[in-house]
């Protein structure tokens, strides 16, 4: 066995031309990178593995009066029409029009520099949206549901029930706090397309 030969593999796939190199085990498992004189450790090849790329999107808004009009558009012409499940479609629509514009409306001091960061990516099983901005410290998740939403319509306080219909068409929802970045990771499990005009 030939203990200093580096075997190199390019990635033919990503046509960057890069080689991979990925260690294995010598003689002693346990000890894969043990110093042996004028050899070197081990190298295989790595098998690669044809992946169909998925799209994803990425958007900043920043704290501007027509930003919210900008976005839609962007929309319109990007994402939109490859979400082609009306259900995915109606819950990217209500995320901008609540929690986007909430931020820009609350979210955002007049006159400062700040932004969102928006980003969206899909596979075969997520729709995924990503939203990070440096407005003030806020947490949609707190609230498990609006206090008024068992009253009667006259007597319910407004606000609240958005973010609350918002929770409740994605599948999972996280939120972090990293000063000075809210944090918001929003996943709706994707139908089949068979099943998507359903």
């Amino acid at each position: 066995m030939v203990f200093n030969q580096v075997h190199q593999v390019r990635d033919r796939y990503t046509g960057l031309g890069l080689g991979a190199l990925v260690p294995c085990t010598n003689r002693d498992p346990a000890r894969p990178f043990e110093a042996m004189p004028n050899r070197a450790a081990i190298f295989q090849p790595v098998r690669y593995h044809r992946l169909v790329p998925m799209p994803s999107f990425s958007y900043e808004v920043r704290n501007r009066r027509d930003a919210l009009s900008d976005l839609t558009r962007e929309l319109d012409s990007t994402v939109l029409p490859v979400l082609v499940d009306p259900s995915e479609r109606s819950a990217l629509l209500l995320i901008v029009d609540e929690l986007v514009s909430n931020l820009l409306k609350y979210g955002f001091e007049p006159g400062k520099d700040q932004c969102l960061n928006m980003h969206i990516s899909l596979n075969d099983d997520w729709l995924q949206i990503d939203l990070k901005d440096n407005g003030r410290r806020f947490n949609p998740l707190a609230r498990l549901s609006p206090e008024s939403l068992n009253r009667e319509v006259a007597d319910r306080q407004t606000g609240g029930l958005g973010v609350y219909i918002v929770r409740e068409m994605m599948d999972t929802a996280h939120y972090e706090w990293t000063p000075p970045w809210n944090n918001l990771t929003l996943r709706k499990k994707r139908r089949a397309k068979d099943d998507c005009t359903n």
